[in-house]
């Protein structure tokens, strides 16, 4: 007598859209074709109901939705109903239907209607006539034709009366159940109530009968249970004491409690539960076992959308004979509705998408760019690595060089835990592709230009062509991520921009980080009365935190620099205004304003206002230098720096105020200057640049006499 049939069903399919620009469309041929890839992966299951809540008359089955990844309570045609196309049945033919358009939609509410697969196809025991019509088979009398001639007539029905004194249980698919019940359909298997509670990982073993079997184990304990009162009894051990139960048989158990389907899915589960709770939608597992933890009848694989059947049906006869049906028909998964999907509106399909991005958009590698809709299918985003100069490519990402993605911009990504990171044999920003080969294009003044002179003239490579560059540069410029010169410039390495001013920006009013004079921090630092020791190169801390009285235990401490106390005059007095204006506060009064201002290293600043004027003063505030204030005191305060440590050095300061003179003379040469002193341009003779002045000055009477 044959039990197992074994059918092997191999699903074959192809997206294709119209739109070759669409991202991910690559991809998702990829993945239909390749059978080392899962596409249940990417999708997010929309399931607002559990097993229990299917609604009567459906009944609850894994992966039949969303491209077969997805349960759902699958509806099919009942007696009488019209216009079927098919039979669930394997007798007649059975197989899923495609799913329905009503079942895609992702605005779907939380009634489980909404997630209910509507079959063409009659249920199980029913043959779909040629008329159409859903009619039992009255020639098998299986469970389902039992049922329902015991509630029709029980008159008419003797026979059956003889043998079932009771109303038969029947499985989804018809068949008897291996357990049936001379009473209410209460005593359901615990495994069984488990799993429609939405417990997925359960490893108690029931036998054949549907009892319990002597030895259980849950969450890697073990005990014992009488099979026929389903109590248990004695004590409780650790599964790797499990030996010491009187219910334990190693013939029977063996050295494993779980056997080999129930361990493997398992260790699958705790997997799954260990990445969802790092916030990442985990791959479900397509395993299937049995109650007694071996592997079940029917197993999906659809790393490849391969479907292989093992099936084993067994109906219990009137007279204790037994019958076998396999399933012979195609088994839709959903490629059918993915493919209609996608040249329907390839767009849609991201509501189903649950992006893998491990990291945010500012913690993307260096060399890269974050950008959405370029990988899982065009629905998620990801940093993005282009091409650098002297690199192949096909294109450029510059809109100016007709910039766009190519297919393998979404077809090239890693796997999700590899960093995010996808591919693009496009050029990045600034750069064009000719022949071929990313290149600059010289003839555009840019950000990434004047980065690679600067880095030739800093390595002896043509430095006499940047003889220019570096008069007007004399730091390597930072750039935006487009290639674009960043807002924010500053004159030294890029390691040393302060933290002091990230800080203020944030809105601390109060902060006692101490900076040296090329934006370094100093060795010891202080915050909220504890100090710690920094290394100034690396701006790492080092050694231990602790409180500002010990201070002098510190490795980094020097009192010679340091003094009795951290806080420095200036910025010990703003600090007890801080603290005088947030107690008042808390109190609900508006505390005192302050005009002090100090500079990063806790000396007085430059430049200090009253109510009435702003004027020049030195680190200590105890000179007031000759010039009030008018847009800033540097020249002043660096004039003065300068006569005290006897630098013989010419400083041109506006008249009447700390600012500098914008032209500034050396010998026989001039040159414009920033705010700050720094060389702003080429150096020129100082006639070109009286010159130039006197026309600026004439243009601007020439204005005020044509206004008047």
């Amino acid at each position: 007598m044959k039990w197992v049939w074994l059918v092997t069903l191999v699903v074959v399919t192809e997206a294709t859209t119209d739109d070759q620009s669409t991202p991910g469309i690559d991809q998702l041929n990829e993945i239909l074709n390749n059978t080392t890839t899962t596409l249940c992966q990417y999708i997010k299951c929309q399931e607002p109901v559990k097993a229990a809540d299917c609604p009567i008359g459906t009944f609850y089955q894994q992966r039949v939705a969303q491209f077969g990844c997805c349960g759902a309570c699958v509806r099919f045609k009942q007696k009488n109903d019209t216009e079927c196309t098919g039979s669930i049945d394997p007798k007649f033919g059975g197989g899923y239907s495609s799913m329905t358009p009503d079942l895609l939609d992702p605005e779907a509410s939380s009634d489980p209607v909404n997630n209910t697969l509507v079959s063409s196809w009659c249920d199980f025991f029913l043959n779909c006539t040629e008329e159409g019509v859903c009619q039992p088979d009255n020639s098998d009398h299986g469970c389902r034709y039992v049922q329902d001639q015991y509630d029709s007539d029980l008159d008419e029905f003797p026979f059956y009366k003889v043998d079932f004194r009771w109303r038969p249980s029947c499985t989804p698919e018809g068949l008897y159940t291996e357990k049936q019940c001379k009473g209410p359909y209460s005593n359901k298997r615990r495994v069984w109530e488990l799993q429609q509670e939405g417990v997925t990982s359960v490893t108690l073993h029931c036998q054949e009968n549907g009892n319990y079997e002597p030895l259980q184990c849950e969450d890697d304990w073990c005990y014992c249970m009488d099979p026929d009162t389903a109590l248990p009894y004695g004590s409780s051990f650790p599964d790797a004491m499990k030996e010491h139960l009187p219910c334990y048989n190693k013939t029977v158990t063996g050295e494993q409690y779980l056997r080999r389907c129930e361990s493997q899915y398992h260790a699958e589960h705790l997997l799954a539960t260990h990445i969802q709770r790092k916030g990442v939608y985990p791959p479900s597992t397509l395993l299937n076992c049995d109650d007694d933890g071996s592997f079940g009848g029917l197993q999906h694989d659809l790393d490849g959308l391969v479907v292989m059947a093992l099936i084993v049906m067994q109906v219990v006869g009137l007279l204790g004979m037994a019958d076998v049906r396999t399933v012979s028909a195609p088994v839709d998964f959903g490629i059918a509705k993915l493919n209609e999907l996608i040249r329907r509106d390839d767009q849609s399909l991201c509501l189903y998408i649950s992006c893998q991005e491990p990291l945010h958009a500012d913690d993307c590698p260096e060399d890269t760019i974050y950008m959405e809709g370029v990988a899982q299918f065009g629905c998620c985003g990801a940093c993005v690595q282009f091409r650098q100069i002297g690199e192949k490519c096909t294109g450029s990402i510059d809109p100016e060089y007709g910039g766009g993605y190519t297919n393998d911009v979404g077809g090239s990504i890693t796997k999700p835990s590899d960093r995010n990171v996808v591919a693009s044999s496009w050029c990045n920003y600034h750069l064009y592709c000719k022949s071929n080969m990313c290149q600059l294009d010289w003839e555009k003044s840019s950000c990434l230009n004047t980065q690679m002179l600067y880095d030739e003239a800093v390595a002896g490579i043509n430095g006499e062509t940047y003889v220019h560059f570096r008069d007007d540069y004399r730091w390597r410029p930072q750039c935006t991520v487009e290639g674009d010169f960043a807002p924010k410039q500053c004159k030294g390495p890029i390691g040393e921009q302060r933290r002091v001013w990230e800080l203020q920006q944030q809105g601390v009013t109060s902060v006692t980080l101490h900076c040296q004079e090329n934006g370094n921090y100093e060795p010891l630092q202080c915050e909220d009365e504890w100090c710690y020791c920094m290394d100034p190169d690396t701006a790492q801390p080092y050694g231990s935190r602790l409180p500002e009285k010990a201070t002098r235990l510190l490795p980094c401490y020097n009192k010679t620099e340091m003094g009795e106390k951290y806080l420095r005059r200036c910025e010990s007095q703003y600090e007890a205004y801080a603290e005088l204006v947030d107690l008042m506060a808390f109190k609900g009064v508006q505390g005192p304003s302050t005009l002090l201002k100090c500079d990063p290293d806790g000396s007085y600043n430059s430049k200090q206002c009253d109510t009435q004027m702003c004027r020049c003063y030195d680190k200590y505030m105890d000179q007031a230098l000759s010039y009030p204030s008018g847009d800033g005191c540097r020249c002043a305060r660096d004039r003065q720096l300068y006569l005290e440590n006897k630098i013989q050095l010419e400083i041109k300061c506006k008249v009447n105020t700390g600012t500098y003179e914008p032209i500034q003379p050396r010998g026989k040469y001039a040159f414009c200057v920033d705010s700050d002193g720094v060389r702003a341009g080429p150096m020129t003779s100082p006639r070109y640049h009286m010159l130039k002045a006197k026309a600026n000055m004439k243009k601007i009477i020439r204005s005020k006499v044509t206004k008047k």
